[in-house]
């Protein structure tokens, strides 16, 4: 196996981990979301669906009844938050397989 080729597999493997991180976290944040559902008074199962519906609902004067709506905020903050890891993992992995491919010499510098 040449060094490029090792090289590229010890990038696939180290892409991977970032990866699994970047999806147990976006877990972690979706787990405290329907926590926080729960509390709130809306499902967990759709639990970014249901917030901004119940969001959307107020603004229009229709707000739900038993439903807390300073805690749908805090989902909704949670739901934009929930994007981070995987664009954080996709830059780290980007930026890796660059210097990667740079180091080959397979990119013009």
């Amino acid at each position: 196996m040449s060094d490029w080729q090792s090289d590229y597999h010890a990038w696939q493997d180290g892409a991977a981990e970032v990866r699994a991180r970047a999806d147990r976290t976006r877990r972690m944040i979706i787990d405290r979301a329907r926590g926080i559902a729960l509390e709130a008074g809306t499902s967990t199962e759709c639990v970014f669906l249901h917030a901004h519906n119940a969001a959307v609902a107020k603004h229009y004067g229709r707000p739900w009844p038993n439903v807390d709506y300073s805690k749908v905020r805090l989902i909704l903050r949670l739901e934009r938050l929930s994007w981070e890891p995987h664009r954080l993992a996709d830059r780290i992995n980007g930026r890796t397989f660059e210097d990667l491919r740079r180091r080959a010499g397979m990119v013009a510098r």
